[in-house]
């Protein structure tokens, strides 16, 4: 017996589950807000469930059956999308929209490299990035919220794939009237004494422990902080010291004030990027396209953090 709902119906569905809003859905189809609403209240007549819960000023949230449903919905749209690449003749467009997560301190300089990427190789998809912590980003790929994640390799659950798209060497960054501004570089025993901030956005706070303990420093933690950028200004007033992966492009803060990026002599592993999936998930055409984009954008990233290209 054919099936009475139609795809157009998951695609409004899974579109609106990750967007959290029938406006923003209706954005990223292109279509009115009206047909949206109409094709969910559609799918949910034909299904004799309630998907959503739907409260005035508030994001949609997904009922028990529509966060059952969600994953299986996504995965059928991917399917159809890679059956109909493979009878595509020639470089056929990619078009649709890519649901991304991007661990947060990854953001800054690698999603608008991304967004600049995916646009010049393919006008017609789009790459809808929410910047969170690892926890979430898990958490999204696998109740289907997002299909792509960016994260460093660092405590990745089980019953992911991925891959690695670039490789950023830790650094540490220091006041620039600290004893050993003037450095090169500095072996990390040498700031034991010295009063640490930690970025504490997960896994930051376990990969920058971990290093510390391979190179047996025991820090002295004076201030946490989830915030890249608040590290970086407690460092240039003088409260302490960093230990960072991503390297920004200026060594000023938002602040106007100074800090000073020094490598690590200790034998210290680079951290990978990769772009991750729920083991077994079908790469969409669109899901290629953005990972290759994502491969590019964060090369020249790690590109342009090398010292003889920035200057510093």
């Amino acid at each position: 017996m054919p099936t009475r709902a139609t795809l157009r119906q998951y695609e409004y569905f899974v579109a609106a589950a990750r967007a959290g809003s029938m406006v923003r859905a209706s954005e990223t189809m292109h279509v009115s807000p009206a047909s949206v609403s109409l094709g969910i209240a559609q799918l949910e007549r034909l299904l004799g469930v309630q998907l959503f819960v739907r409260a005035p000023h508030r994001p949609l949230a997904l009922t028990a059956a529509g966060r059952e449903l969600l994953d299986d919905a996504a995965d059928v749209i991917s399917r159809v999308e890679t059956l109909e690449a493979g009878v595509q003749v020639g470089d056929a467009a990619v078009e649709g929209t890519v649901h991304l997560a991007c661990f947060t301190t990854l953001g800054p300089t690698i999603i608008p490299r991304l967004v600049d990427e995916a646009r010049s190789k393919h006008p017609g998809l789009r790459v809808e990035a929410q910047e969170v912590d690892t926890d979430r980003a898990l958490h999204g790929l696998f109740d289907a919220t997002f299909e792509l994640a960016l994260l460093y390799d660092v405590d990745l659950s089980a019953g992911l794939e991925h891959e690695t798209i670039a490789r950023f060497t830790p650094y540490v960054v220091v006041h620039e009237d600290h004893r050993l501004a003037g450095s090169s570089s500095v072996e990390l025993r040498q700031l034991a004494r010295d009063p640490l901030i930690l970025l504490d956005a997960p896994p930051s706070r376990e990969h920058t422990l971990s290093v510390l303990d391979q190179c047996s420093v025991r820090p002295r933690v004076e201030r946490v902080t989830r915030g890249f950028e608040t590290l970086r200004s407690l460092v240039a007033r003088g409260h302490g010291w960093g230990l960072l992966v991503q390297r920004s492009m200026s060594d000023v803060t938002y602040e106007g004030l100074r800090v000073v990026p020094l490598e690590i002599a200790d034998e210290v592993t680079p951290v990978s990027v990769v772009a991750a999936q729920p083991a077994g998930a079908r790469r969409s055409p669109r899901v290629q396209a953005c990972i290759d984009a994502c491969r590019r954008a964060a090369t020249a990233a790690a590109e342009a953090e090398r010292p003889d290209a920035t200057g510093q």
